[in-house]
């Protein structure tokens, strides 16, 4: 994969609009519903807010999440759909989508500085992930946020969610805080967590 990280993305909305458009179709063929790549997209740039991150690093986050799981794009139908789903996300062909996605995005120039983010969003903070087995602050920042997001999505898909299923979601970002998460954005994302708490009416401690 061509290396991109000398490339500085600056904060393109146009970007961020062909990156959403690609997501989406993403998603119809591979029969996941549009809210979600849409809440991960959302969280990445919530979460690099709330990090402090600058505009063109959340930028960067915004379009990784967008496209995260592009490279699903590139396997066949048998593997998207398999008759046995048991041992379904350990697959080696599973796994094969970042290093597919980061590859087809490093192509397009108004993307290609995101490919960091999509081919090591499964990367852990304790070195256990892939494709690369990196650890901690080895780890490329927008990938780290990604990973956040994309768990926070799985574990709260909506905004909707209630008083209890926020807590719920807090207790396990905390849970996975150094092994497979960044601790740092694990506080960042609770933050964000607190803040639709708090747009919803209700309270959420913003510290474990």
């Amino acid at each position: 994969m061509t290396d991109h990280a000398h490339l500085r993305l600056v904060p393109d909305r146009s970007a961020e609009a062909i990156a959403r458009a690609v997501a989406l179709i993403a998603g119809v063929r591979e029969g996941h519903p549009p809210a979600h790549v849409e809440r991960v997209a959302e969280l990445a740039g919530a979460i690099a807010a709330h990090a402090g991150l600058d505009d063109a690093t959340t930028s960067r986050c915004v379009i990784g999440a967008w496209l995260h799981d592009v490279g699903m794009m590139a396997l066949p139908d048998s593997v998207l759909a398999p008759a046995d789903p048991a041992g379904y996300v350990d697959s080696p062909l599973v796994r094969a989508h970042v290093t597919l996605g980061a590859d087809l995005v490093s192509r397009v120039p108004e993307l290609a500085p995101a490919a960091e983010a999509i081919r090591h969003h499964h990367e852990r903070h304790d070195g256990s992930g892939y494709p690369d087995g990196l650890a901690g602050d080895e780890i490329p920042l927008a990938a780290r946020v990604v990973a956040t997001a994309d768990l926070v999505a799985f574990v709260l898909p909506s905004t909707a969610a209630d008083a209890r299923a926020r807590k719920a979601a807090a207790r396990r970002l905390h849970e996975l805080a150094g092994s497979v998460l960044d601790p740092a954005l694990v506080a960042a994302a609770i933050g964000v967590l607190a803040d639709e708490a708090q747009a919803a009416g209700e309270y959420l401690p913003r510290t474990a």
